[in-house]
């Protein structure tokens, strides 16, 4: 739930999340763009210091210049991503808003790939050291939606110990979030100004049919008893 208390001295990291193009407003020069909203989560460690405060605000306007700085604009994307390589990102497209599942609950899914992974491919992580803090999505009452959904998820994949919140311009107050954020813009800037299909930076790229199989593959993990039924 988004009300839970975080414990700061028993949690060593922190997962930052945010989304880019939600509501699908960007347009995309690249013919073979599809069009999709980006979750971006970003893991950092030392949350007292990463976690709270007023930030300053990383500008991404370059991600959306003018036609004539797609090759500048492609470098700068490239160069904040090997700066800060520690993301995972997922998709969720247009194919799958028109299935009918309400957004907040493929943003549940979203966040829970997210953790999933992050937990599975760094072993120093558990369910006791991280928590999950996201923007505000779409209003208070929508990210309260998320959030209640999120719980579920939380518990069908074992990670009932993980808390996770929302902060109102958390983009602003949250360095991880702002992370997340301006790594959005990056994938999504270079994913307009190419021409392939594929999205950038194919290893942080989480595909949305693997649900079950991380949560599956998180309890071998953790010697827990996968129900797919659950």
């Amino acid at each position: 739930m988004s009300k839970r208390k975080i414990r700061k001295e028993k949690r060593e990291y922190v997962i930052g999340v945010d989304e880019t193009n939600n509501g699908l407003r960007l347009k995309f020069s690249n013919p073979h763009y599809q069009d999709a909203v980006i979750v971006t989560g970003y893991l950092m460690r030392d949350p007292r210091r990463a976690n709270y405060g007023c930030c300053k605000h990383e500008g991404k306007g370059w991600a959306f210049g003018p036609t004539r700085r797609h090759q500048k604009s492609l470098e700068k994307g490239n160069e904040y991503l090997n700066s800060y390589p520690n993301f995972f990102y997922t998709l969720i497209n247009r194919k799958m808003l028109n299935t009918g599942t309400p957004l907040g609950v493929l943003k549940a899914e979203a966040i829970t790939r997210i953790t999933l992974k992050f937990l599975l491919m760094n072993p120093e992580l558990n369910n006791k050291n991280i928590h999950v803090v996201t923007d505000e999505m779409d209003g208070k009452d929508h990210s309260l939606l998320i959030h209640n959904t999120l719980d579920m998820y939380f518990n069908r994949a074992g990670l009932r110990d993980v808390p996770h919140k929302y902060r109102s311009n958390g983009d602003n107050k949250v360095i991880a979030i702002r992370k997340a954020d301006t790594i959005g813009y990056c994938l999504a800037g270079i994913h307009l100004f190419g021409e392939s299909k594929r999205w950038p930076r194919a290893t942080r790229k989480i595909p949305s049919n693997k649900l079950d199989e991380l949560v599956e593959a998180y309890y071998r993990e953790t010697d827990g008893e996968y129900d797919p039924e659950q």
